[in-house]
């Protein structure tokens, strides 16, 4: 794999703008690429962490041509609402009815993760679940966030970074799972493989404040080894 001096370099396999932010939270150079692989349904008998740690794999490996000596890395999330998976929403009243169907209640959000060196073949996944409990928002709230478009392109039709909506009461577990890419899972993976990676300090990572007791809080930050 190819390096930025000790540092890895790293493929990002994804056209979401959250990925890509939560990404720059590292010092590596990072190359985001659009996957090719298609986002299908789950597959009979397939629980949800099995369903987003399968895509995340299959986008890792349609974005093979693009690694360059750098290592691949590439994320799937959706919503678990009892047996129901909720990706992203086609249309602003699939959206609705996703919103209704979470309003006031608790579900799971699940992120698979899976990092890839093309070099070796070596690849390793990991599913990560964090536990959302929604407010109580009202059918208003959710026209004027319809509103805005932003619904259309997240898992489960909301963003809990969204404040102009603010549709999350409280999150156990990583929050930036929840945003749709655990960085401390991301960092884990790419240490299983052998690539080298660097956290920037804490306020430069991305939505790390609202990790609580985060996994990359005893990491040794740029800061701490100066």
């Amino acid at each position: 794999m190819t390096h930025k001096g000790d540092l890895a370099t790293i493929v990002l396999a994804s056209s979401s703008p959250r990925r890509r932010e939560i990404m720059g939270g590292v010092e590596n150079s990072v190359e985001a690429v659009a996957p090719s692989a298609i986002e299908g349904p789950s597959r009979p008998g397939e629980t949800a962490a099995e369903y987003v740690a399968r895509l995340a794999r299959e986008k890792a490996a349609s974005a093979g041509s693009h690694a360059s000596g750098g290592v691949l890395l590439a994320a799937d999330t959706t919503v678990a609402l009892g047996d129901r998976l909720f990706g992203k929403p086609r249309t602003r009243e699939e959206a609705r009815i996703m919103l209704n169907a979470l309003r006031g209640r608790t579900h799971s959000v699940l992120t698979g993760v899976s990092v890839r060196d093309p070099q070796t073949g070596q690849c390793v996944t990991e599913a990560k679940e964090s536990v959302v409990e929604m407010r109580a928002y009202t059918a208003r709230e959710i026209d004027r966030y319809l509103s805005t478009g932003a619904p259309l392109d997240k898992a489960g039709a909301y963003g809990v970074q969204d404040r102009s909506f603010s549709p999350v009461k409280a999150v156990r577990g990583c929050y930036l799972n929840v945003v749709g890419l655990p960085l401390c899972t991301v960092v884990k993976l790419l240490e299983q493989i052998g690539a080298t990676v660097k956290l920037r300090q804490p306020d430069r990572v991305p939505y790390l404040p609202s990790c609580v007791r985060c996994e990359l809080d005893c990491r040794p930050y740029s800061r701490k080894e100066a």
